[in-house]
Protein backbone atom coordinates (compact mmCIF):
# COMPACT_ATOMS: atom_id res chain seq x y z
CA UNK A 1 0.00 0.00 0.00
CA UNK A 2 2.93 2.35 0.65
CA UNK A 3 4.06 2.01 -2.95
CA UNK A 4 0.50 2.82 -4.09
CA UNK A 5 0.53 5.99 -2.01
CA UNK A 6 3.95 6.92 -3.41
CA UNK A 7 2.72 6.42 -6.98
CA UNK A 8 -0.32 8.61 -6.30
CA UNK A 9 1.97 11.28 -4.83
CA UNK A 10 4.19 11.15 -7.93
CA UNK A 11 1.09 11.45 -10.11
CA UNK A 12 0.09 14.58 -8.19
CA UNK A 13 3.41 16.39 -8.77
CA UNK A 14 2.04 18.18 -11.85
CA UNK A 15 -0.98 19.34 -9.85
CA UNK A 16 1.28 20.52 -6.99
CA UNK A 17 3.43 22.48 -9.46
CA UNK A 18 0.28 24.12 -10.85
CA UNK A 19 -0.94 24.99 -7.34
CA UNK A 20 2.43 26.51 -6.40
CA UNK A 21 2.42 28.59 -9.58
CA UNK A 22 -1.11 29.81 -8.75
CA UNK A 23 -0.09 30.74 -5.20
CA UNK A 24 2.97 32.62 -6.48
CA UNK A 25 0.76 34.64 -8.86
CA UNK A 26 -1.31 35.85 -5.90
CA UNK A 27 -1.03 39.45 -4.72
CA UNK A 28 -0.97 38.21 -1.10
CA UNK A 29 0.51 35.01 0.28
CA UNK A 30 0.03 33.84 3.85
CA UNK A 31 2.64 31.53 5.36
CA UNK A 32 2.64 29.59 8.59
CA UNK A 33 4.27 26.48 9.97
CA UNK A 34 3.32 24.06 12.71
CA UNK A 35 4.93 21.04 14.33
CA UNK A 36 3.89 17.56 13.29
CA UNK A 37 4.55 14.21 14.87
CA UNK A 38 6.54 11.86 12.66
CA UNK A 39 6.68 8.22 13.69
CA UNK A 40 10.31 7.54 12.89
CA UNK A 41 11.77 10.98 13.66
CA UNK A 42 14.29 11.26 16.51
CA UNK A 43 12.40 11.88 19.75
CA UNK A 44 13.84 15.32 20.49
CA UNK A 45 13.48 16.74 16.99
CA UNK A 46 10.52 18.60 15.58
CA UNK A 47 9.26 18.27 12.04
CA UNK A 48 7.08 20.90 10.42
CA UNK A 49 4.12 21.23 8.11
CA UNK A 50 4.44 24.48 6.21
CA UNK A 51 1.27 26.10 4.90
CA UNK A 52 1.22 28.51 1.96
CA UNK A 53 -2.06 30.23 1.13
CA UNK A 54 -2.69 32.28 -1.99
CA UNK A 55 -5.27 32.76 -4.69
CA UNK A 56 -8.32 34.95 -4.29
CA UNK A 57 -11.00 35.01 -1.57
CA UNK A 58 -13.38 33.05 -3.82
CA UNK A 59 -10.67 30.70 -5.15
CA UNK A 60 -8.08 30.19 -2.43
CA UNK A 61 -5.30 27.66 -2.81
CA UNK A 62 -3.71 26.18 0.28
CA UNK A 63 -0.55 24.12 -0.09
CA UNK A 64 0.97 21.97 2.62
CA UNK A 65 4.63 21.03 2.53
CA UNK A 66 6.37 18.76 5.00
CA UNK A 67 9.90 19.77 6.04
CA UNK A 68 12.08 18.45 8.84
CA UNK A 69 13.18 22.03 9.49
CA UNK A 70 11.66 25.30 10.64
CA UNK A 71 14.39 27.25 8.89
CA UNK A 72 13.35 30.39 7.03
CA UNK A 73 15.08 28.82 4.04
CA UNK A 74 11.87 26.83 3.43
CA UNK A 75 9.85 30.01 2.92
CA UNK A 76 12.69 31.68 1.03
CA UNK A 77 12.90 28.78 -1.42
CA UNK A 78 9.13 28.69 -1.93
CA UNK A 79 8.98 32.45 -2.57
CA UNK A 80 11.91 32.53 -5.00
CA UNK A 81 11.09 35.23 -7.57
CA UNK A 82 7.84 36.29 -5.85
CA UNK A 83 6.88 39.95 -5.64
CA UNK A 84 3.93 41.06 -3.52
CA UNK A 85 2.62 40.93 0.02
CA UNK A 86 3.56 38.13 2.42
CA UNK A 87 1.68 37.78 5.71
CA UNK A 88 3.31 35.82 8.55
CA UNK A 89 3.43 35.57 12.30
CA UNK A 90 6.35 37.00 14.29
CA UNK A 91 8.65 33.98 13.93
CA UNK A 92 12.24 35.18 13.38
CA UNK A 93 12.61 32.80 10.44
CA UNK A 94 10.51 35.23 8.39
CA UNK A 95 12.71 38.25 9.13
CA UNK A 96 14.49 37.85 5.77
CA UNK A 97 11.26 39.13 4.17
CA UNK A 98 11.84 42.59 5.65
CA UNK A 99 14.84 43.16 3.38
CA UNK A 100 13.73 41.27 0.28
CA UNK A 101 13.17 43.67 -2.66
CA UNK A 102 9.66 43.53 -4.09
CA UNK A 103 8.13 41.98 -0.98
CA UNK A 104 5.99 43.78 1.56
CA UNK A 105 6.07 41.81 4.80
CA UNK A 106 2.92 42.24 6.93
CA UNK A 107 1.97 40.90 10.34
CA UNK A 108 -0.90 38.59 11.20
CA UNK A 109 -3.49 40.00 13.61
CA UNK A 110 -4.83 36.52 14.38
CA UNK A 111 -1.49 35.63 15.94
CA UNK A 112 -1.46 38.90 17.88
CA UNK A 113 -5.00 38.25 19.17
CA UNK A 114 -3.98 34.77 20.27
CA UNK A 115 -1.46 36.26 22.71
CA UNK A 116 -4.31 38.12 24.44
CA UNK A 117 -6.45 34.99 24.54
CA UNK A 118 -3.56 33.21 26.25
CA UNK A 119 -3.59 35.90 28.95
CA UNK A 120 -7.33 35.43 29.45
CA UNK A 121 -6.91 31.72 30.15
CA UNK A 122 -3.71 31.95 32.21
CA UNK A 123 -5.56 32.12 35.54
CA UNK A 124 -7.81 29.18 34.66
CA UNK A 125 -4.88 27.07 33.45
CA UNK A 126 -2.93 27.75 36.64
CA UNK A 127 -5.98 26.83 38.72
CA UNK A 128 -6.37 23.55 36.83
CA UNK A 129 -2.67 22.71 37.31
CA UNK A 130 -2.98 23.41 41.04
CA UNK A 131 -6.16 21.28 41.31
CA UNK A 132 -7.88 24.05 43.23
CA UNK A 133 -11.14 23.29 44.98
CA UNK A 134 -14.07 25.63 44.18
CA UNK A 135 -13.44 27.98 47.14
CA UNK A 136 -9.76 28.33 46.20
CA UNK A 137 -10.65 28.91 42.54
CA UNK A 138 -13.11 31.62 43.56
CA UNK A 139 -10.42 33.31 45.69
CA UNK A 140 -7.85 33.12 42.85
CA UNK A 141 -10.32 34.70 40.42
CA UNK A 142 -11.14 37.46 42.91
CA UNK A 143 -7.48 38.27 43.43
CA UNK A 144 -6.23 37.98 39.85
CA UNK A 145 -9.13 38.21 37.40
CA UNK A 146 -11.31 40.89 38.99
CA UNK A 147 -8.65 43.65 38.76
CA UNK A 148 -8.16 42.85 35.06
CA UNK A 149 -11.91 42.83 34.46
CA UNK A 150 -12.30 46.14 36.30
CA UNK A 151 -9.70 47.74 34.01
CA UNK A 152 -11.44 46.26 30.99
CA UNK A 153 -14.77 47.65 32.21
CA UNK A 154 -13.22 51.11 32.56
CA UNK A 155 -11.90 50.87 29.01
CA UNK A 156 -15.33 49.82 27.73
CA UNK A 157 -16.99 52.84 29.39
CA UNK A 158 -14.27 55.21 28.15
CA UNK A 159 -14.51 53.88 24.58
CA UNK A 160 -18.26 53.39 24.11
CA UNK A 161 -18.87 57.08 23.42
CA UNK A 162 -15.95 57.32 20.99
CA UNK A 163 -17.09 54.74 18.45
CA UNK A 164 -20.22 54.58 16.29
CA UNK A 165 -22.73 52.37 18.14
CA UNK A 166 -23.64 50.39 14.98
CA UNK A 167 -19.99 49.68 14.08
CA UNK A 168 -18.54 46.24 14.80
CA UNK A 169 -16.54 47.62 17.72
CA UNK A 170 -19.55 49.61 18.95
CA UNK A 171 -21.70 46.47 18.81
CA UNK A 172 -19.07 44.47 20.69
CA UNK A 173 -18.68 47.09 23.40
CA UNK A 174 -22.42 47.60 23.84
CA UNK A 175 -23.07 43.86 23.95
CA UNK A 176 -20.36 43.40 26.61
CA UNK A 177 -21.66 46.33 28.70
CA UNK A 178 -25.22 45.00 28.48
CA UNK A 179 -24.07 41.57 29.65
CA UNK A 180 -21.77 42.90 32.38
CA UNK A 181 -24.35 42.91 35.21
CA UNK A 182 -25.12 39.24 34.52
CA UNK A 183 -21.47 38.24 34.56
CA UNK A 184 -21.32 38.52 38.33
Amino acid sequence: MCSWAMKVAQGCELLMDFMKEYVLESPVIGINETTVNVLKAPKKSNCYMWVFKGGTPDHPVIMFQYHPSRSGDVASQFLKGYQGIVQTDGYVGYDFLDTKPGIIHVACWVHARRKFVDVAYKIENEARELNLIPDQLYQKRQEEAVPILNEFNQWLHATVEKVPPKSLLGNAINYTLNQWPKAG
